[in-house]
């Protein structure tokens, strides 16, 4: 605890035991804590208070019969005795003008009996460049009657003015607007009007434009509030016409309702229930042509989805269950023939389809299976034809499962290794089939380029180990020349054959006819 030493200094010979004179108080290491004048054992007189543990002045000011009695001084804690607020006292109560700096604020104002009364106003402050100067910028003011905020009162912002209206006992009340800050200052323009009712917004709210930005829109809003939340019809509109128009009932959309949207430059007819989209939803671009439409069931996408081009022509068909994709999504060109394909599960795309330009055939098939774990890895299934070649494969995909499959596979599939059945057909016809796991061959790979032909081949790790030519559909060793020509009539294989196994030699051709690689065997083993 503070030990406090106080000295009485007597101004008269006669009172001897009532205080009566100057009182210094001080703490335990001797710094003075205050000063004050006592008559008969109260306080009257000069009083000076300092900072704990400083030399630096507190406040100073007079008392009247034990109480604070006209002009008081309070100083930063500072040597410089910098006055920060100035109150005048009655009684020991705020009465009269008073000023107070708070931060970069500068407040003036009046009190009566303890309370604000009169005009009040409030600044922003700094010193000018020169630092001679202090730059006062209003920032409210206003009047106070009985401790509360009364009559008219206006916000400025660095200096123009922002709101003005009236308060009623502390609450807005009736009719505020707010005021264009970058309009001619000596002329402010209205920009919204706004009404209260104790506080709580209530009536016509009108907007004439806004900011959106930084640039100026010609935004205007027409709404409705009750007890503070939007009741009744409401209109946006700017140039190019509505940008809402509805009803709310307690703050929420009710009904009908028409809203452009920004992202699709289109706008959007639909209902609402409490806030929540319900029911049909049809999306028109601009000239008022449809583009899409569907369905929402409690505020989530729900149902049957179709997308329209530029001549209302079908272009994709989706369908939704509470707010994911689930089940078919298919795409169509102009003529409204189907292009492709898509299988959703919860918004995840399975499968991916693409189709002939005629729509009659499927050109490309792709699949993703597995990854139930976060460990697993995916199996991407691929069904591809080039020409008349159509490849089946399986890919292995470790990634973060991929909403947009073709693309991705597109874009990584140099990268994907080859694991699991391989099979490549022509024509309809199988010409190449076996395994890969992880891009190398493995296990039982056949061979049908010439179809009265079995070429067999056993790979262990990419390696063949084994290797053999059979007639069919006899399966009787194959003898004579294996030839496999490219689609240009140029040799792709010619490799002698004799009881099954290579004998003599083997040459592989570029497109061209290029000879590539050329080894000679001996009973099916390289010389």
């Amino acid at each position: 605890m503070k030990n406090v030493l106080t000295f009485l200094f007597i101004l008269s010979a006669f009172v001897v035991y009532a205080q009566h004179g100057v009182v210094m108080e001080y703490d335990d290491k001797g710094n003075l804590l205050s000063e004050q004048t006592y008559s008969n054992g109260t306080l009257h007189g000069q009083a000076r208070f300092y900072y704990e543990g400083t030399k630096n002045l507190h406040s100073a000011g007079n008392n009247h019969n034990g109480a604070k009695e006209g002009l008081w001084f309070f100083y930063k804690n500072n040597p410089f005795k910098e006055v920060y607020a100035m109150y005048h006292y009655s009684f020991g109560l705020y009465h009269g003008s008073y000023y107070l700096i708070r931060n970069d604020t500068l407040e003036k104002g009046n009190y009566l009996n303890h309370k604000p009364e009169g005009d009040f106003k409030k600044y922003t402050f700094k010193t000018s460049s020169s630092g001679n100067d202090t730059l006062l910028t209003l920032v409210e003011e206003g009047t106070f009657q009985n401790g509360l905020k009364n009559g008219l009162w206006k916000h400025y912002i660095n200096g123009r003015l922002n709101l003005e209206g009236t308060y009623r006992d502390d609450k807005k009340d009736m009719l505020w607007k707010e005021y264009d800050l970058l309009s001619d200052v000596n002329k402010p323009e209205v920009m919204r009007e706004i009404r209260y009712d104790k506080g709580v917004l209530e009536g016509k709210w009108i907007q004439y434009f806004a900011y959106e930005k930084g640039k100026k829109t010609a935004t205007q809003i027409d709404a409705f509030y009750h007890y503070g939340k939007l009741n009744g019809k409401y209109i946006s509109k700017d140039d190019l016409g509505v940008v809402s128009e509805g009803d709310y009932s307690e703050g929420m959309k009710m009904g009908k309702w028409m809203e452009r949207v920004k992202e699709m430059n289109a706008i959007r007819e639909a209902n609402y229930f409490d806030d929540k989209l319900v029911g049909k939803v049809v999306y028109k671009n601009m000239a008022g042509q449809l583009i899409q439409e569907g369905s929402y069931k409690n505020g989530v996408i729900d149902g049957i989805w179709i997308e329209y081009d530029k001549n209302q022509k079908k272009i994709k068909e989706e369908k939704y269950v509470n707010g994911k994709l689930n089940g078919e999504s298919t795409q169509f060109n102009s003529s409204g023939i189907m292009q492709t394909a898509s299988l959703f599960e919860n918004d995840k795309l399975i499968s991916y389809k693409i189709y002939n330009p005629l729509g009659t055939e499927v050109i490309g098939e792709y699949s993703l299976t597995g990854g139930e774990k976060s460990v697993s890895p995916y199996s991407i299934s691929v069904s591809e034809t080039i020409g008349d070649t159509l490849l089946n494969s399986v890919y292995v995909y470790a990634g973060k499962w991929p909403n947009d499959l073709l693309t991705h596979f597109s874009k990584y599939k140099s990268t994907l290794p080859l694991t699991g059945a391989y099979e490549k057909t022509c024509k309809g016809k199988i010409i190449e089939s076996g395994y890969y796991t992880k891009n190398i061959k493995d296990g039982v790979w056949q061979y049908f380029y010439n179809p009265s032909v079995l070429w067999e081949a056993v790979y262990s790790n990419g390696v063949v180990t084994k290797e053999t030519f059979s007639e069919l559909p006899s399966k009787v060793p194959f003898k004579g020349d294996y030839i496999v020509l490219w689609p240009n009539n140029k040799t792709r294989f010619e490799f002698k054959i004799k009881n099954g196994l290579r004998n003599g030699k083997s040459k592989w051709a570029d497109i061209n006819g290029n000879i590539l690689k050329e080894v000679k065997y001996s009973d099916g083993k390289a010389d």
